[in-house]
């Protein structure tokens, strides 16, 4: 499998009703296999999202990747490149170029961690109107939890990159 943006969270931002440096972006841990992207972007909401083809980890809780304010998102236009990119907060700081799962617990299941959903956590508490934003495929998707900390590490090259 591989990385994608959902195609609802494209509509979002197409519409002016994402704003990446003025929203709650949080990310989950997802397990197991995923779908394509072809199937896997259509998905609307994280309930959709888990009650689907996802499988969020049992016991990671979820993490802040972008603030509403104050360690905000940063967002980049490449006009050579034709392409814009949605980044992490700078700094050096735990939001600010990774984030931290803390005693991760093995997964009730026997799947290996397969990456993040990254989503809109402004809307409300409630996961069948938060939108996902995008998936980001881990490298190395064979990692197990044991109980100790999973730090993941953004690319330094943006966390989602639109064209």
């Amino acid at each position: 499998m591989a990385s994608f943006t959902f195609n609802v969270a494209k509509a979002n931002f197409a519409k002016g009703d994402l704003a990446w440096d003025s929203t709650l972006i949080k990310a989950m841990l997802v397990v197991g296999t995923v779908p394509a992207a072809a199937t896997g972007a259509d998905y609307d909401t994280i309930d959709a999202c888990t009650s689907g083809a996802f499988d969020e980890h049992s016991d990671s809780g979820r993490e802040i990747v972008c603030a509403a304010s104050g360690t905000v998102g940063v967002v980049t236009t490449d006009d050579p490149n034709n392409y814009v990119v949605l980044d992490h907060p700078t700094g050096s700081g735990e939001g600010q170029g990774y984030i931290q799962y803390d005693t991760v617990a093995a997964d009730a299941g026997t799947d290996a961690m397969a990456g993040v959903i990254i989503y809109d956590a402004s809307i409300d508490t409630n996961d069948t109107t938060r939108i996902p934003i995008a998936y980001l495929e881990f490298s190395d998707t064979t990692i197990e939890t044991n109980g100790g900390n999973v730090k993941v590490t953004w690319s330094s090259n943006g966390l989602i990159r639109l064209t």
